[in-house]
């Protein structure tokens, strides 16, 4: 096994560890915006709003942590910055020549395979261009730098500077929106495989827990179990 085999093998096992960590991402976004859904359509749980409240906290505190983790530079860090930044180094891992090949096995013909690879690449090149690369890592840490200062700022430890800058939840959103088009994106040229969408499709009904009563009694502020 040569350098670039060596380099091509280790981005595909970190993009093992990367599709399930923007898998979670969405899934956890997917859960609390249907849940906000249930809450919007059910007046009576407007108030009190204390539960809501320390929903909302703790999703956008945790989900801010574990954005923030994928533009993490450290070199233990397996991170999705850190995983362009490498790709930046090494573009030669994906060849127009090795894209073709996956359309080969898979049946298709060649002009399909050169087309697709103009689309994604670029017209003409036989190698993803560093310069495109660069751009990326800059949208990742522009569209998530509101968590990673929020994170820094306020969680991780409490800066004795005031801090206004709070993230939104359309921060949140349009990260892991980010991270998911880098996903599809990298799957597909280092593997050839086509990605429709990260969000899982669940094989039962997650909402069911909804469906019942969670207190059926209070006997003096307290819950009966019976």
């Amino acid at each position: 096994m040569d350098k670039l085999d060596k380099t091509r093998q280790r981005l595909n096992s970190w993009l093992d560890i990367l599709s399930h960590a923007v898998t979670d991402l969405r899934v956890d976004q997917h859960i609390f915006w249907e849940v906000q859904g249930i809450i919007r359509a059910n007046p009576k749980s407007h108030t009190p709003g204390d539960f809501n409240r320390w929903m909302g906290r703790m999703y956008s505190s945790a989900i801010s942590v574990a954005i923030r983790r994928q533009v993490d530079e450290d070199p233990r860090s397996v991170s999705f910055i850190r995983f362009l930044q490498e790709f930046k180094r090494t573009p030669t891992v994906v060849s127009r020549d090795r894209y073709v090949g996956f359309f080969r096995k898979a049946g298709l013909p060649d002009w399909l395979a050169n087309r697709d690879f103009d689309k994604h690449v670029g017209a003409g090149r036989s190698f993803v261009s560093p310069a495109a690369i660069k751009g990326e890592v800059k949208e990742l840490k522009l569209k998530t730098e509101p968590l990673r200062k929020y994170v820094n700022k306020r969680i991780a430890h409490h800066d004795e500077g005031e801090f206004t800058d709070f993230p939104k939840f359309q921060d949140i959103d349009g990260a892991i929106d980010y991270l998911e088009v880098l996903l599809k994106r990298y799957i597909l040229l280092l593997r050839g495989d086509g990605l429709v969408q990260v969000l899982p499709y669940w094989q039962y009904d997650w909402k069911a827990v909804f469906c019942h009563p969670w207190i059926t009694r209070m006997v003096d502020g307290t819950i009966d179990s019976e």
